[in-house]
């Protein structure tokens, strides 16, 4: 296991979802918490979210400018997820599969449109990226077979409304900035 604590900062630009409309993530999240409680997602104290880009450094870049500029007047975006999986590199990572969106992918396209792709991790660039919403990172390796095993069950497809963007430097999480995207009336 390695203390998250202990990475280098990050940051992120992510969707978010609400309490109300992400609560069956988060009851994935407890799922896949027994496989290692201290790198549980609900312990990050950051909402359920799928994420856009990360960045090793936003030195130089107006990131409200960039939020402002992609999210102001965005409709919120419902995703539906109807599978779960995992990745095995570079960490492995158990996630939340969404139905493929027109508008995600947008969103994608804008963050990059942007902030140069170059600055981006590799796995979050265009052509790369694999949209995905975090359920478990960090589970030890003894636990990793349990933990396929549970994430190849078949699912009850079910939706996730994500009305927030933000920016978050991570480990610990901490949000930098924050949009609200439109809600349907």
């Amino acid at each position: 296991m390695w203390p998250l604590n202990a990475l280098p900062m990050q940051y992120a630009i992510n969707l978010t979802a609400s309490d109300e409309t992400g609560v069956r993530l988060r009851s994935y999240w407890a799922d896949f918490d027994r496989f290692d409680p201290e790198t549980a997602m609900a312990s990050l104290g950051h909402p359920p979210h799928v994420t856009l880009a990360v960045y090793d450094e936003i030195a130089g870049i107006d990131i409200q400018a960039v939020l402002a500029s992609v999210f102001d007047g965005v409709p919120a975006v419902r995703l539906r997820f109807s599978a779960l999986k995992c990745f095995e590199e570079p960490a492995f990572v158990v996630w939340a599969a969404p139905d493929p969106s027109e508008a995600l992918a947008r969103l994608h396209a804008a963050v990059h449109a942007a902030i140069d792709p170059g600055r981006c991790h590799e796995h979050y660039r265009p052509r790369i990226w694999v949209p995905h919403a975090t359920l478990a990172i960090g589970i030890p390796q003894a636990r990793r077979s349990e933990a396929r095993a549970l994430a190849t069950q078949v699912i009850a497809p079910f939706e996730v409304v994500f009305d927030t963007a933000d920016c978050s430097a991570f480990y610990p999480v901490r949000t930098i900035a924050r949009r609200p995207l439109r809600l349907a009336p």
